[in-house]
């Protein structure tokens, strides 16, 4: 019985045309914000296609304005259909998330209103990756993807990126080669305000001179927005100009591990010492690197008598990886940077070298000299004093092998029992 009385009241709240107005007029008075109290309308009469929000606002902002005449006649001054830009806030933002990421960026494109809108929300991504091929690039965000890819010819003359997606058809960007696109693209979501990365990942797998011509790194500095915010970064190029193009955009305060994989060289196929120690000079120079909790660097062409170990003595912690099997470092220069590790004035608490490569075990133990202490038990460490102090420089080569050689030196002191 109770059920019928509900469903015939419900019924008549429905055909009585003033009921609904008596319930916006409620909401209005009460302050209610007008795309709630728009929600809250189409609960009670239950349904959003009982009263569209055209006349629902019309009302509600009759009433607001304490016009409270339930009989009027809208017929002449029915307010004109509002453009998207006039929508309310509210209802902008229902719809405008149910769109995916590649129209979220295209709107983001239209004008200054919708830039300003778009940043307002929060990408959400954890992970973004880009990387950039000859005649394409790949932008990863999360586990969606974006490719990039030249050489459409567009309405018969020019050229056109073509951009594809998962599950989307393939658009065409006129005008545009696929390395601006994708980096513009990147940075619009990587230097959001609200974007927190745990990764950054940036692949440059072009050429030196293909590096300068699509003026790569002023594309990266064109922009002028927020910082990047990551936890981690890591940057593969084989031009020097890559990792510099980077590494300034990004906030020092979060970064914790900085990975440098420097495959390239500057002007051609080999370059010379001082050339390879600027390279250096320049990322040693950077707060974002000084900062970090760890920084690896992996070379190819890099001599390890060039590598200005003194540039990075006030790192925290630093690795250093010869990936060429025919360019391993030398036993002289490991020697050399013992010898800085073991300046008492060498805060450097922690640095790896690791080869690839033909390294003499036997002859890397020799040239250690009887100053390196045999530790008991432990196969492969010695201990070597720091004068002037009560702490020591642990050399660890358990890891020694005969075509791959992991060499760690830590400062450590006496003091620390547990050592």
């Amino acid at each position: 019985m109770n059920q019928q009385v509900a469903q015939r009241a419900h019924q008549f709240l429905c055909e009585n045309s003033n009921t609904v107005k008596m319930f916006i007029f409620f909401e209005a008075v009460r302050g209610v914000p007008p795309y709630e109290a728009y929600m809250n309308t189409c609960g009670m009469f239950g349904s959003s296609d009982y009263i569209t929000y055209q006349e629902f606002e019309f009302w509600f902002m009759r009433f607001s304005s304490r016009e409270f005449a339930m009989e009027h006649d809208r017929s002449e001054e029915d307010p004109k259909p509002r453009t998207l830009m006039q929508l309310p806030m509210e209802i902008l933002d229902k719809i405008a998330k149910e769109l995916d990421l590649m129209d979220r960026m295209v709107l983001q494109k239209v004008n200054q209103f919708f830039r300003n809108f778009i940043v307002t929300w929060n990408p959400g991504f954890s992970y973004i990756s880009l990387i950039i091929n000859e005649d394409s690039s790949t932008l990863w965000l999360d586990n969606y993807h974006i490719q990039y890819r030249d050489g459409q010819v567009f309405d018969g003359f020019g050229i056109a990126c073509r951009v594809s997606s998962e599950e989307r058809r393939t658009k065409n960007v006129q005008d545009c080669g696929h390395v601006e696109l994708a980096v513009r693209d990147m940075l619009r979501i990587a230097e959001h305000p609200k974007t927190k990365l745990e990764k950054l990942l940036v692949d440059f797998r072009i050429s030196n001179r293909e590096f300068v011509n699509r003026g790569v790194e002023a594309l990266f500095h064109s922009q002028n927005y927020h910082q990047i915010h990551t936890k981690t970064v890591e940057i593969v190029t084989h031009s020097e100009m890559g990792e510099m193009a980077i590494l300034p955009k990004l906030k020092p305060e979060p970064l914790s591990v900085i990975t440098l994989d420097m495959n390239g060289c500057i002007r051609d196929e080999y370059t010379n010492g001082e050339e390879q120690v600027a390279r250096f000079t320049a990322i040693s120079e950077l707060d974002q690197c000084k900062q970090a909790d760890f920084i690896e660097l992996k070379t190819e062409r890099l001599k390890s008598e060039d590598f200005p170990i003194e540039r990075f003595a006030d790192f925290k912690a630093v690795s250093l990886h010869f990936k060429n099997p025919n360019n391993p470092f030398q036993i002289s220069d490991f020697l050399k940077w013992r010898r800085i590790l073991l300046l008492p004035t060498t805060k450097l608490p922690w640095f790896e070298v690791k080869s690839s490569g033909d390294i003499s075990r036997n002859t890397f133990v020799r040239k250690l000299g009887k100053s390196a202490i045999e530790v008991k038990d432990r196969e492969g460490v010695r201990h070597c004093k720091i004068p002037k102090t009560n702490d020591y420089l642990e050399v660890d080569f358990s890891r020694f092998g005969c075509r791959d050689a992991r060499i760690v030196m830590a400062k450590k002191s006496y003091d620390d029992v547990s050592n």
